[in-house]
């Protein structure tokens, strides 16, 4: 027979067993993830993830430089350049927009001067 002793007849856990359980396991867990990060965590990070997430959210690096000190701004972008191909991606997304909505108004406008009777080239 396969059946697991999940399938037959369960037995509930008390609620403060379970509490018990999970506080035990979270406890463990965070000490586990606390021990882990604190071995590898260097404070200068926090810049670096500063600079990812601003960027991530869409701000310029200009101000990204000014926010980290650098001095020259070709610091900032030969270290975060390589977070930006989501904004190049955007970017052509967005003149891609650009372009159709274009051409769509483009071609309403030769529609409609048409039906007046206009001459368009």
């Amino acid at each position: 027979n396969t059946e697991t002793h999940a399938s037959k007849n369960p037995t509930p856990l008390s609620t403060h067993c379970t509490e018990i359980e999970f506080e035990n396991l979270f406890s463990n867990l965070s000490l586990t993830l606390f021990k882990t990060v604190a071995d590898t965590f260097v404070f200068h990070d926090l810049r670096h993830t500063q600079a990812s997430l601003l960027l991530a959210a869409g701000v310029d690096l200009k101000v990204i430089q000014k926010r980290l000190g650098h001095r020259d701004f070709a610091t900032t972008a030969n270290t975060y350049s390589h977070l930006l191909q989501n904004a190049q991606n955007d970017a052509v997304d967005k003149l891609s927009g650009l372009m159709k909505k274009h051409a769509s108004s483009k071609s309403d406008r030769e529609a409609s001067s048409s039906e007046a009777g206009e001459y368009t080239e």
